[in-house]
């Protein structure tokens, strides 16, 4: 997949990112057009109501709405990826407020 993208691709499983620059808008497009035809040429099918689009919150993000399989991907702030919270602003006060949640509860067993 990757070698085709002009952003960075990471499939994983059954997952994929595609990390791009948003201000670069014909390029972004342009992947999403090949991750459209990839699917096809192996006869893979992407869910795109499960496709998200995260924007991060820094240089002048544009916000940019995106269409992948004739669908309008949805926008979200935050993310769980391999158990760890990522949030647009890039921060992670989420991600350790849940990861001591976890630990607490975990306590409560022990006890």
């Amino acid at each position: 997949v990757s070698t085709q993208s002009t952003g960075i691709a990471k499939l994983f499983a059954d997952d994929l990112k595609l990390i791009q620059d948003p201000n670069n808008y014909s390029s972004v497009v342009k992947d999403l057009d090949y991750l459209e035809k990839w699917e096809a040429d192996w006869l893979l099918c992407f869910n795109p109501s499960k496709c998200k689009v995260m924007h991060m919150e820094y240089n002048d993000n544009p916000f940019n709405e995106y269409i992948f399989d004739d669908v309008k991907l949805g926008t979200i702030n935050q993310e769980k990826d391999l158990g760890v919270l990522t949030c647009s602003s890039l921060k992670w006060d989420d991600n350790m407020k849940a990861c001591i949640g976890k630990a607490n509860r975990m306590i409560a067993w022990i006890t």
